[in-house]
């Protein structure tokens, strides 16, 4: 069942790792790897369109995710599928999210590079609102079948959409979802 949760979740999972290969085309100077080929001849040297695709590539993404987000909430999917599917995908984007963060220290240093900055947050905060959509929901799956309460997991929930934090309490929520859903061994009487 984790497999088809996942699936569901690589547009998402992809979007990091597009926003850092656009940066790389846009600034790339050099032959290394053919980027200023992939500029020149399919972007025509605008980086402008490459933003746009990016865009489109956002928007359609996040149509996704909200759809896959109201299945979810329907009872497509156990709670366990998809916080296990929700927490590979999160370490997963771990390293771009660590490079875009240094990248986007470095461009606040210079003035003219602060547009980028801004924009890499906002991209950036899209892609932590989309893979938090699925790990909300294996968080509202666990309520609904009664797995947890509200009360015990609205942390959890708020959480996830906070850099960094959402990974560790995500991890941590898994844990304890893994330890509920697992029966206890009857104790016997002596």
């Amino acid at each position: 069942m984790t497999k088809k949760v996942f699936l569901r979740m690589i547009p998402a999972m992809l979007l990091p790792y597009l926003i850092l290969f656009s940066y790389v085309v846009i600034f790339n100077y050099t032959d290394i790897l053919l980027f200023d080929q992939i500029m020149e001849k399919v972007f025509d040297n605008n980086a402008l369109i490459l933003l746009g695709v990016l865009f489109i590539y956002c928007f359609i993404t996040s149509i996704f995710s909200i759809i896959s987000f109201a299945q979810s909430l329907r009872g497509k999917y156990d709670a366990k599928s998809l916080t296990k599917a929700a927490l590979i995908v999160k370490l997963i984007q771990l390293p771009a999210y660590i490079t875009i963060f240094v990248v986007g220290v470095i461009f606040v240093l210079s003035i003219w590079m602060i547009p980028f900055t801004i924009i890499l947050f906002l991209i950036d905060s899209l892609t932590l609102i989309l893979t938090s959509l699925f790990s909300l929901s294996g968080i509202i799956v666990s309520v609904k079948n009664g797995t947890f309460e509200f009360k015990e997991v609205i942390l959890f929930a708020i959480l996830q959409f906070i850099f960094c934090a959402d990974v560790v309490s995500l991890f941590i929520f898994y844990k304890k979802l893994k330890s509920a859903e697992t029966p206890s061994s009857p104790i016997e009487a002596p």
